[in-house]
């Protein structure tokens, strides 16, 4: 089995709530669960504990990034 460590990169702002990131995590997970993947979360806008996370890159066999692009790049934080 895979284990698979999704990670949510979108911050909420005025003009963008994050809906289509949320939205994408959420039918990730479902797909690889449905694949019979073993998957952990993370949004990066909730508050977490750094040796928490540092586990999860550990327990990882891939780790999913999914965040919004900014002008064409990647966000900045």
């Amino acid at each position: 089995m895979k284990n698979i460590f999704i990670i949510n990169g979108h911050q909420k702002y005025p003009f963008a709530q994050g809906k289509l990131n949320s939205s994408l995590v959420e039918m990730a997970k479902k797909h690889f669960e449905s694949l019979g993947y073993a998957v952990k979360l993370t949004t990066m806008e909730d508050d977490y504990d750094v040796n928490e996370e540092i586990e999860k890159f550990k327990w990882a066999d891939v780790v999913f990034l999914q965040s919004p692009i900014n002008w064409m790049g990647a966000p900045w934080s």
